[in-house]
């Protein structure tokens, strides 16, 4: 069956036109909500990390990258430094790169971290012709490759955290897709301008999503399903604490929508349920849409999936959907 316990807390009219804002910053949070958005990441820095800068070399060895004035260039070559409970700290700047099933593996316990310098956001950007995709990816043993006629992955990436990272995919590419990975925590990151389903993942198990901020993000494609912030089911998932705004505004053939916990199509997946999934003290507002309603909050399969929702705060939706 289904089954959810409901706390949702709906403010505005349910039914307005949505027109583009100004962008907001975390900080212009309302009154009376705990999301958050993305936090500074604290310093100071831990022992033994790695490090990674615009005015790097990737031509130094692990050993010298261990001082923050000798970094490396690109995280891509910087990663390849990485064991479980290490740290790769990015300084700020811009870098034209896909972490794509790149980053190594981490252990329970000791994870392995991706994360701007304390203080500073680093920007990751599609690299040169990239036209479609995404800039990370997660893929790991817990995906249903069989089912859908597809070569396992060769990745078993779990026990990854990413904090403090700005993603913009400058509406050529989008966020994060998890395949079958557990174990991964996504925090204090900032996406804008993702051109589909901004975090993507198919049985993301042990799953933290955690202040969070996505905005501006969708394509007028004719989508129909439309564009989620969030579009993932799995067992021991949570998002909480984040801003989700401006999704699809002004599309015409298609929707924008905040957080969706399903998949197309997964109600015939082998799984039996997707179980204790968490979505709390979250912000949702100003989904565009065509020809069809755009969602605030969406927690639905025909599995028996089960949802604790509460202290959300969600408005200004094309359509009225608010759950």
């Amino acid at each position: 069956g289904y089954s959810t316990e409901t706390y949702l807390q709906v403010v505005g009219s349910s039914t307005p036109t949505p027109t583009p804002v100004p962008t907001p910053t975390p900080s212009s949070v309302p009154t009376g909500t705990n999301a958050k958005g993305p936090q500074p990441v604290q310093g100071p820095t831990v022992s033994g990390a790695y490090y990674v800068a615009t005015n790097g070399d990737d031509s130094r060895s692990c050993s010298t990258a261990q001082n923050e004035n000798t970094p490396k260039r690109t995280i891509n070559n910087a990663v390849t430094c990485l064991t479980p409970g290490k740290t790769l700290y990015i300084r700020q700047g811009t870098y034209a790169e896909t972490l794509l099933g790149v980053i190594p593996t981490g252990a329970p316990g000791s994870p392995v971290t991706i994360s701007s310098y304390p203080g500073e956001r680093a920007t990751l950007i599609p690299p040169p012709g990239y036209t479609s995709g995404y800039l990370m990816e997660f893929s790991g043993e817990h995906f249903p490759w069989s089912f859908y006629n597809m070569d396992p992955s060769p990745y078993h990436d779990k026990y990854i955290t990413i904090d403090g990272l700005i993603l913009d995919g400058q509406m050529v590419a989008t966020g994060i897709k998890i395949y079958g990975a557990d174990h991964i925590t996504i925090r204090n990151t900032e996406f804008v301008r993702g051109t589909g389903h901004v975090l993507e993942g198919l049985a993301a198990n042990d799953m933290l999503v955690q202040n969070i901020w996505i905005h501006d993000y969708g394509v007028d494609n004719g989508y129909g399903p439309g564009h989620n912030a969030t579009y993932m089911v799995g067992n021991n998932l949570t998002i909480e604490n984040s801003i989700i705004n401006n999704g699809c505004v002004g599309c015409t053939t298609t929707s924008g929508s905040g957080i969706g916990i399903w998949w197309a199509g997964g109600d015939t997946l082998p799984q039996a349920s997707w179980d204790n999934i968490t979505i709390r003290n979250n912000l949702v507002y100003n989904m565009g849409g065509g020809n069809q309603g755009a969602w605030g909050i969406y927690c639905g399969t025909r599995k028996a999936i089960k949802c604790n929702i509460y202290n959300n705060i969600v408005h200004n939706l094309h359509g009225g959907n608010s759950f």
